[in-house]
């Protein structure tokens, strides 16, 4: 035989012999034993979330200017565009406060501002949305909870409405 061939028949019997284990019958795996060993894996703790309540003076003055309700309990972790009527508002809040308390909070306090609810629908990962509306000017709160740590997140987005009756 020629060295190559016997080279590629080394080979194949190499490979296989690594890669076909056969499992023994004493110890069968089964869905539920792998279920319960990775049950059993070390799980990552993310460190405990710091939030310190913002106070109005805080707040974006675009977004103070229109009376937005600042919610006592939350902090602003970001703020990207901050004038509403060139490129819109976009904040980040967040909040122990449970998302119920945080929708309650801002359905009253922006219906007493003059706000008008309107409907939203939310992408996958967000736990609930608000919409609302006044004098040409949309506003969405996206409310994402945190399932590890016990606080939620809030999307704040401050733009001029969309005039449909162009198109």
């Amino acid at each position: 035989m020629k060295p190559f061939y016997i080279i590629s028949i080394f080979s194949f019997m190499l490979f296989f012999s690594c890669t076909n284990e056969t499992s023994s019958k004493e110890d069968p795996k089964t869905d539920a034993e792998a279920v319960a060993k990775k049950d059993k894996e070390v799980k990552v703790i993310r460190l405990p979330v710091e939030i310190n309540p913002s106070l109005a003076k805080d707040y974006p003055e675009d977004l103070l200017a229109l009376g937005f309700p600042v919610l006592p309990s939350a902090e602003i972790k970001n703020v990207g565009n901050t004038r509403i009527l060139e490129e819109g508002l976009l904040m980040q809040l967040n909040t122990y406060d449970e998302q119920a308390d945080v929708v309650d909070y801002y359905q009253k306090e922006m219906a007493a501002l003059g706000w008008k609810e309107g409907k939203i629908n939310v992408y996958k990962g967000a736990s609930k949305g608000l919409k609302f509306d006044k004098e040409g000017l949309t506003c969405r709160l996206i409310i994402i909870d945190d399932k590890d740590i016990d606080y939620r997140k809030i999307a704040v987005n401050v733009v001029k409405s969309l005039d449909t009756s162009k198109f």
